[in-house]
């Protein structure tokens, strides 16, 4: 190793994971000094998953604190929060963290912005009221949702100071009277994401629709009955909004389905949970024509031929997906000239994690095959690119209604 080149041996250290690079820093002088060469152009670190002790954690942030811009952050104990606290990091702009033996409280906040003062993305964890969030300068994205004993008069103060961008609720249990508040509807107009569970929807925002202006993604959490979807639809359409650039919903999937009764034009659909996919039992009868992108994740599929039939009907969609699905039959094969006949574009079908499962038993790596040729359909055994929340939620991603597809 004495004699390699410096350049060859960042090359080689930039090729190991943040753990054998620490470990390493301590084998040699040489490779210590030439640590801050291969950290030293991090803009992005994520040590969610890596328990990293006090001394590595100092070492680690004293090199790349001034270039770091997005921090995720696994405190495995109260001294990692003051190591991290006791640097500045001055183009850090979104902030996650996890603790795990330990939690955070309200003062805890305070030096959380002396460390991070362009901070705009904030997840918190910990036992806080809220009671300073609304003194972080630059406060765009606010997820609240794992904030322990958070109070619905601060989140009242934080949307009339903070002109928030990204508010993630889902605060059910952790104020008896939280819902009994009126949030203001001016803090409403900026709000471009929304994530709330279905009571914290209808209470807050289903009749203030006007005021969120910006509102591009909407995710509610909860049963999500299809009466209530139908009911978001039609205020939405009354405040002027037909399209939707995403929709995710869970379990039920007759009235989702159904695109032509929502009258709403969805670019992405996305489909979590739903036991058995029946074209007939869902009221499938026409093509989807609204639809461009499908993707079904943790589904069950029994029949082939019901599958063949969906196939079918998606004759407009541009792309289907199966992510972690399980099927009744262990072997498909799709016939390309069959599926092109009708369609005018190409069909990109993506399966990944797919599996066989028979009667409850351990499930069997699912077979795929293509018969035939045709331009018109492509087969991928790999992951979309499709997004997927799949938390038990409904997820609306919203065209601004000047907005042009």
């Amino acid at each position: 190793m004495e004699f390699l080149p410096d350049a060859d041996l960042i090359s080689i250290f930039g090729l190991l994971d943040l753990k054998s690079q620490l470990n390493m820093a301590k084998v040699h002088s040489r490779f210590y000094s030439l640590m801050p060469l291969v950290w030293g152009s991090k803009v992005s670190l994520s040590l969610f998953e890596l328990e990293i002790s006090s001394g590595d954690l100092r070492h680690y942030l004293s090199i790349i604190r001034t270039k770091l811009q997005v921090l995720r952050l696994n405190m495995i104990n109260r001294e990692s929060f003051e190591v991290l606290t006791s640097y500045v990091f001055p183009n850090a702009h979104d902030f996650r963290f996890s603790t795990e033996s330990f939690h955070l409280k309200d003062a805890d906040i305070l030096m959380i912005i002396k460390a991070f003062p362009q901070l705009r993305t904030f997840s918190p964890v910990g036992h806080f009221t809220g009671k300073y969030f609304a003194y972080i300068p630059h406060l765009e994205n606010l997820r609240i949702t794992y904030c322990g004993g958070f109070e619905g008069n601060n989140l009242v103060h934080i949307m009339q100071a903070k002109q928030l961008k990204t508010l993630n609720l889902d605060l059910f249990g952790c104020d008896e009277d939280i819902l009994d508040i009126d949030l203001p509807t001016d803090g409403m107009k900026s709000i471009e994401v929304l994530i709330c569970d279905e009571e914290e929807f209808s209470i807050w925002f289903m009749n203030n629709l006007k005021h969120l202006k910006n509102l591009k993604q909407l995710t509610i959490r909860g049963k999500n009955y299809p009466s209530k979807l139908l009911d978001i639809a039609e205020k939405l359409k009354a405040v002027g909004r037909h399209r939707l650039k995403q929709l995710e919903v869970h379990n039920a999937c007759n009235s989702y389905f159904d695109a032509e009764r929502l009258q709403l034009d969805v670019e992405t659909f996305v489909l979590n949970y739903v036991k058995n996919l029946f074209p007939s039992r869902c009221n499938i009868t026409h093509p989807f024509r609204h639809i461009k992108r499908l993707l079904f994740y943790s589904c069950n599929i029994e029949d082939a031929d019901c599958f063949g039939h969906f196939l079918q009907l998606c004759r407009h969609v541009d792309v289907i997906a199966f992510e972690d699905c399980s099927f009744g039959f262990q072997h498909y094969t799709f016939s390309a000239p069959r599926i092109a006949r009708h369609r005018a574009t190409a069909l990109n079908m993506y399966l990944e994690g797919t599996t066989f499962v028979k009667h409850f038993e351990d499930g069997a790596p699912m077979t795929w095959s293509v018969e035939g040729e045709d331009r018109l359909f492509k087969l991928h055994l790999t992951k979309s690119k499709i997004h997927c929340v799949g938390q038990r939620n409904i997820s609306i991603n919203f065209y601004p209604a000047e907005t042009e597809i």
